[in-house]
């Protein structure tokens, strides 16, 4: 019988990402008893460049059970 399904792992290899950020912590004594203390942070985090795509499976005929996609459009993608 042939089967046209199959279980499969998707594969991303060569991954650059791009992390920048702001953090910012302060610490107020409100009364000798009540300290109040806050943080924040702000980022942007984004692929910088386009990693190959590949599918693995047991069920491909390939030697090494995988077929290669070429790359995955990502690029300043969000992460």
């Amino acid at each position: 019988e042939n089967s046209t399904s199959a279980f499969v792992q998707e594969v991303l290899t060569g991954i650059d990402k791009k992390n920048i950020g702001v953090e910012l912590g302060i610490e107020a004594q409100v009364t000798p008893t009540i300290k109040l203390k806050g943080a924040a942070s702000v980022g942007e985090y984004t692929y910088d460049n386009n990693p190959d795509l590949y599918l693995t499976s047991a069920s491909f005929e390939s030697a090494d059970g995988s077929i290669s996609y070429g790359q995955a459009n990502l690029k300043d993608y969000k992460v």
